[in-house]
């Protein structure tokens, strides 16, 4: 199969991620919290292998620490971090599974929020109204989880 050039490539991360940004805003009117870059490294990761999904992970990560009101290079860390475990662990999981998506789903929303919590606990040291915001985002991402994983198996792939 030929890949896209890499103009395309820039193109569609810059369309990924702006879509991302705007669902998140309407999910977001809905008092809905979903990590939709946290699901895209993972889908992207379990696809196309660990290089893609440590670059696709920093890249939305720093996407999303400009945007953000949190500690500058959190999100680009962990994205990283998390694209770099799930390709690692590509070849040990079945790619088509339901049960994968959302054990993925469930694993990397909770090494997310562990991570989120222990570095903001490091640098900043409050961590008030955190906690409960990521308890509920868990729940929220293990839902969502299979739909994004379907939706990058079927339309994206090609593209990343």
């Amino acid at each position: 199969m030929k890949q896209p050039n890499p103009f395309l490539k820039i193109c569609f991360f810059f369309l990924l991620a702006i879509l991302a940004s705007l669902f998140n805003w309407f999910l977001a009117k809905l008092r809905i919290s979903v990590n939709i870059y946290l699901l895209l490294v993972m889908a992207i990761a379990l696809w196309r292998g660990r290089m893609s999904g440590q670059l696709w992970g920093f890249f939305l990560g720093f996407w999303a620490d400009v945007f953000s009101i949190y500690l500058f290079g959190l999100n680009s860390f962990l994205l990283t971090l998390i694209g770099f475990v799930v390709g690692n662990f590509r070849q040990r999981l079945d790619e088509e599974s339901i049960f994968t998506w959302l054990f993925l789903g469930l694993l990397g929303s909770l090494g997310y929020c562990l991570g989120k919590i222990i570095l903001l606990k490091i640098f900043v040291a409050r961590l008030d109204f955190i906690l409960l915001v990521e308890m509920k985002q868990i729940v929220v991402n293990l839902l969502f989880s299979p739909i994004i994983f379907y939706l990058y198996r079927r339309f994206f792939r090609y593209y990343t």
